[in-house]
Order: structure tokens, then C-alpha cells, then sequence
């Protein structure tokens, strides 16, 4: 979870540089509330002020106004207010105020590398929304560091040339980390935001999902293991035996579902790889790695089903 991020209320009017579905980093707010100090003193008029909420390590610590005519920075806005508030000992509002220098401060340190600052927000923009499902990630900006890190090591065409498709593998991946967390701990969809969150905050476990990222970045894509196995003769055999002899011993409908599954795994068996950091980018590396062993596997489970080890037209070979 990110420590420290604002967000717009809904309250008031709609201000196209201040989307009300993100969790806005300090300095982008604080830049974006300019633009609109900017345009309206363009258009000669005045707005409402705009509610927000400050967040601090996942709390939701204040809700204060912003006040376009005034020239005040969030920052300071937040601090006054914090320091001010009469519901808390004094200790306490010292306490929050240095927590919120201190991450503004560590915030614009690494947003002076504005590749870095650029990876952050698009990310944010793409993955941090409100509404995506099904639930935001936001990771802490030190984690956003590390995946930047990763990526960036691999980059050759220039990294703002490269970022739409880096943040869309960071998609790929983030599936893949809820598919992941899914399969080992059989969440239900009520908690899996929890278990998710819970998996990622796991040091070892953050690193398999950069491995992951940036592995898939470097490699054939997921969208196009279709493509490959319908083209691998093992494939061809084996769903070829189950759509005929098999589908007529043991009925179409398991026959199908044994398909169903063996397609599913083919995805799994590239999941896995993946989170080992380990790049799939030749087909024959993606055959040899993903699509023999799960068919292999395959023929065994048709075989048991099968109950005779004698049929030659089994055979894999």
C-alpha cells in the first residue's frame, strides 16, 4: 500500500485536471491543482474550493480544501491542518506532520528522475483507478522503484518509446499475481484483495513479481500461446485422440473438459516460468519448456482414464 496519496472528493464542480477515481502522488496533485489555478485565472473566474483527502499508511488522515485562489501548496495546506487539528494530542500531530515531510520529501527525490516520475504515474493512471478491477494497486513508491529498476536495465529503444507496453506487461502481471494468490490459498473473491496485498507485501514474494514483469517483457507474449500450440504436432496428436476415440469411449463432454484443462495448464506452465524470471522468447523455447511437459502429463491422465496402457494409438511419439 502507497503511504502517502490524495484524492479528489466528488463534492463540488468537475474539474477535468483533477480525476475523482485516482490516487494521486503528492507532486502530481500539487502540479495539477496549478493547471487549474492557471485556467481559471485564464477564464477570469472563480470555482468552489475542492475537497480532498490526504491518506498515511493506508489511514485516511485528513480532509481538508483546496483553494484556487490562494497560492498555498498542498503540502503546507495538509501540514497546518494537521498540526492545527485539536482532536489529537500534540504528539501525535507532530508525528503525522513528520510522516507526511518525510514521504513528500522521498517523493520528490525520486521523481527528479522523471522517467522514473513518468513509469510511477502512467502506472497509477493505468492500474491505481478506483474503478479497476477488481481492486486498484497501489504499490508503495519504493516497490514502484524496484519494478522501474527491473525494467529499466532491459530497455534498448529509449524508455518513454517503450513505456505503453511496459505498463501493459505490468497488467499481464498483475493478473498473474491474483491468479497466482488464487490457486495457492483458494481465496474467495471476498478477501482476495487482502490475500493479494498480503502476498505482495512479502519481500521474496514482490521479487517473483518483478521477475515475473519483466521476464514477460522480454518474451513471446501470453495472447499468442494459442497461435503456438495448435501448430505443435504433440498438440495436434493428443486433441486429435480426444476428439475421436476418446470422445467415443468416454463421451464428448469429458473430452472437452479434459481439453479445457489442458489448455489451462499450457497458460499456468507459463505463468510459473515466468515468476522463476526465467525469459520465453523463441517458440522452440516455449515448447520445450511449456508445451511438452503438460502434454506429456496429459497423455498420462488419458491413459489412466483409459485404463489400458496397450492402446497404440496413445503413443506421443
Amino acid at each position: 500500500m502507497r503511504n502517502l496519496f490524495i484524492r479528489f472528493k466528488e463534492e463540488g464542480e468537475l474539474l477535468r485536471e483533477l480525476e475523482e477515481n485516482r490516487f494521486y502522488f503528492l507532486c502530481e496533485a500539487e502540479e495539477n491543482v496549478q493547471k487549474v489555478r492557471k485556467r481559471l485565472s485564464r477564464e477570469k473566474r472563480m470555482v468552489e474550493p475542492k475537497a480532498f483527502e490526504c491518506w498515511i499508511d493506508g489511514k485516511q488522515l485528513v480532509i481538508t480544501q483546496v483553494f484556487f485562489e490562494k497560492e498555498q501548496s498542498l503540502e503546507k495546506q495538509l501540514e497546518t491542518t494537521i498540526l492545527n487539528f485539536e482532536g489529537w494530542e500534540e504528539e501525535i500531530r507532530h508525528k503525522y506532520a513528520n510522516k507526511l515531510r518525510e514521504y513528500a520529501d522521498l517523493e520528490r527525490q525520486l521523481f527528479l528522475n522523471k522517467e522514473f516520475q513518468s513509469f510511477a504515474i502512467r502506472m497509477d493512471q493505468i492500474l491505481g483507478r478506483s474503478d479497476v478491477t477488481p481492486f486498484p494497486l497501489l504499490l508503495d513508491i519504493q516497490q514502484l522503484k524496484q519494478l522501474f529498476d527491473g525494467f529499466y536495465v532491459h530497455v534498448s529503444n529509449g524508455f518513454f518509446s517503450e513505456l505503453e507496453e511496459i505498463v501493459n506487461t505490468l497488467k499481464a502481471a498483475y493478473r498473474a499475481v491474483i491468479n497466482k494468490v488464487l490457486l495457492d490459498n483458494e481465496s474467495q473473491k471476498n478477501d482476495l484483495k487482502d490475500a493479494v496485498l498480503g502476498w505482495l507485501s512479502i519481500e521474496s514474494h514482490f521479487q517473483e513479481f518483478i521477475q515475473y514483469a519483466t521476464a514477460n517483457y522480454r518474451s513471446i507474449p501470453k495472447t499468442r500461446l494459442e497461435a503456438l500450440f495448435i501448430r505443435f504436432l504433440p498438440y495436434q496428436k493428443i486433441e486429435s485422440h480426444l476428439f475421436t476415440d476418446y470422445a467415443e469411449e468416454q463421451g464428448f463432454e469429458k473430452a472437452y473438459d479434459l481439453h479445457v484443462n489442458l489448455v489451462y495448464e499450457l497458460s499456468e506452465k507459463y505463468d510459473e516460468i515466468l515468476f522463476t524470471g526465467f525469459v520465453l522468447d523463441t517458440n522452440e523455447v516455449i515448447e520445450s519448456l511449456v508445451f511438452s511437459p503438460v502434454i506429456s502429463s496429459y497423455w498420462k491422465k488419458v491413459r489412466d482414464i483409459d485404463g489400458s496402457e496397450q492402446k497404440s494409438h496413445l503413443s506421443e511419439h
